[in-house]
């Protein structure tokens, strides 16, 4: 890398789904869409060695925008479980208020498992990103990171 390349403009392009994308480092492509369940942008990763999402990733992102209160029934039980190790008793009462979804894995459809998350931000605990690991559809566990 020369002198000047650190000047030089990411490249981007425009999608159909995820509107202005960015590639990064040729291992994935980031933009962020208005997510529709929260009506808000959200970071979205799409991992992909390709220089443009695909057709299935697409029709991913699609389908966890039309579900996405269902994945939240999914993670929440993760979530709680993690989280009574340290607050006994905790239960989630308002999902949307209590975590605020920050970004978005997409995964790369080449690659068996798929492994993607959420992640997101705590009202109460601003110093740490929770993210929700998923292998396909199901979640797996929850990482904390901060």
């Amino acid at each position: 890398m020369g002198l000047f390349d650190i000047f030089k403009k990411t490249p981007t392009q425009t999608d159909p789904v995820f509107g202005e994308l960015k590639s990064l480092r040729g291992a994935y492509l980031s933009c962020r869409p208005v997510f529709a369940p929260l009506q808000k942008n959200v970071e979205v990763l799409i991992m992909t060695s390709a220089n443009e999402p695909t057709e299935e990733q697409r029709r991913f992102y699609t389908h966890i925008q039309n579900n996405y209160s269902d994945y939240k029934t999914k993670m929440a039980p993760v979530i709680e479980d993690t989280f009574q190790n340290a607050f006994e008793g905790f239960k989630i009462t308002d999902f949307d208020q209590e975590f605020k979804l920050v970004a978005l894995i997409v995964p790369d459809f080449a690659q068996q498992p798929l492994e993607w998350h959420f992640s997101f931000e705590n009202e109460n605990d601003p110093d740490h990103v929770y993210t929700v690991e998923f292998i396909d559809y199901e979640p797996s566990h929850l990482q904390i990171d901060g």
